[in-house]
């Protein structure tokens, strides 16, 4: 299976930057994929989402980055899809992979509305 790693978005002023793109995994094996960002907000969430061929944008999970304390996770990907953040980066850890995992997975920088 194909997948891709882009950025949808950060608060302003912050920065956030995918570590890669386009690789190939096997259905099976588990996968990660890592956002770096920056940012001056007193805290923030890293959120994931993902977009199949031709699909709309789908939303996997949200977890804190530092400060505040909420994390949530769609109820589809709670079995296979989880997420490590700290104050620079955040990783999806993807278990299982099945060939309909194939898609673009992006990142997004959200903190105090």
């Amino acid at each position: 299976l194909v997948v891709d790693l882009a950025v949808l978005g950060a608060l302003q002023g912050d920065e956030i930057q995918a570590t890669r793109s386009a690789v190939r995994w096997r259905a099976g094996n588990s996968g990660s994929l890592r956002c770096t960002y920056s940012s001056k907000a007193s805290y923030v969430y890293v959120a994931w989402y993902r977009q199949r061929a031709g699909g709309a944008l789908q939303y996997l999970l949200q977890s804190k980055g530092w400060g505040g304390s909420y994390s949530h996770t769609a109820p589809f990907a709670r079995q296979r899809f989880s997420c490590q953040a700290d104050k620079s980066s955040g990783t999806l850890i993807i278990t299982g992979l099945e060939l309909g995992d194939s898609a673009v997975y992006s990142c997004a920088l959200q903190g105090p509305e």
